[in-house]
């Protein structure tokens, strides 16, 4: 049986940095990320729903360190 994959565009493999090499494809009710490169792989279970996908890794950290700012008019000063 022939396993389909998708390719992530721009996404960049952890291993060996290579841009657009990172494949998707679904094994044993797990998403597995694959670099047609170097064979780096990463295995995530289906069942941990949205927040495992690569995609969505780190959004919580970065909306943590957030901050707001004020926008100056620099006709005002």
């Amino acid at each position: 049986m022939k396993t389909l994959r998708r390719f992530i565009a721009g996404a960049r493999c952890p291993s060996c940095e290579a841009v657009d090499t990172l494949a998707l494809s679904e094994r044993d009710g797990q998403r597995v990320c694959t670099c047609v490169d170097c064979g780096f792989t990463d295995a995530q279970d289906r069942a941990a729903g949205n927040a495992s996908d690569p995609q969505n890794r780190g959004l919580g950290e970065a909306v943590e360190q957030a901050q707001s700012v004020r926008i100056i008019d620099p006709r005002q000063h």
